[in-house]
């Protein structure tokens, strides 16, 4: 579960990518965004999405290369983008607030030591990949993230009563 990993500590860099598929190549698009969305990018505009992990610029380029689309799709690497702190960017991309709330009304259920066991490892893998694994640096002081996590660890080491 990629929520468990560790975070490194972020560059500060964001990766930008647009593209602009002919919708004669519908197919190619669909995948490319798909990609994206597996990588947790975030939806700026239509067709322009952004990460704060900037190694996924080769994959993307070969991505590109690999199904002729190099015309297709552009990537830049940045350290700002507009007038908004980079944790007001991700609040407004992947919507952090909102997905906070759902790991603290996770916590309140799932604390009670009589929940359903395995209703709270299934909710909280429906959260794992709602997540966009953002950098600490990204995230609220009072994130809750990593306190369901811990939760979750619990639930899955606590045996059966």
């Amino acid at each position: 579960i990629p929520h468990l990993q560790p975070q490194e500590k972020w560059s500060g860099t964001w990766i930008i990518t647009a593209f602009d598929i002919p919708e004669n190549q519908r197919r190619a698009r669909n995948i490319f965004r798909s990609y994206l969305k597996e990588k947790k990018f975030g939806k700026l505009q239509e067709s322009v999405w952004v990460s704060p992990r900037q190694q996924y610029q080769s994959e993307i380029e070969n991505l590109g290369k690999m199904h002729g689309l190099e015309s297709f799709i552009y990537t830049l690497l940045t350290k700002s983008i507009g007038h908004i702190s980079p944790a007001q960017l991700a609040e407004r991309v992947w919507n952090i607030s909102a997905l906070n709330k759902k790991y603290q009304a996770y916590i309140e259920e799932y604390s009670n030591t009589k929940a359903n066991r395995f209703e709270g490892v299934s909710s909280f893998l429906a959260l794992a990949r709602e997540d966009p694994q953002l950098p600490n640096e990204l995230l609220p002081a009072e994130w809750k993230g990593e306190k369901a996590s811990r939760l979750y660890s619990y639930i899955c080491g606590r045996r059966p009563s």
